[in-house]
């Protein structure tokens, strides 16, 4: 890696919708994993960080 460059790994998450409670991704299934995903390239968007897809 590039210096500077940072890399993060999810081992869970949880989805969450207005002030009721949350509920964990399934992980090991595709549809969780590209929620989480999503939500954390719009979080980093967001923040104004460079993003670089190397898939």
């Amino acid at each position: 890696m590039a210096e500077g460059w940072t890399l993060a790994v999810a081992l869970t998450a949880d989805l969450s919708e207005g002030e009721g409670g949350s509920e964990p991704l399934d992980l090991t299934r595709k549809a969780g994993r590209l929620m989480a995903e999503s939500a954390a390239l719009v979080l980093a968007q967001r923040a104004g960080l460079q993003l670089e897809n190397l898939g």
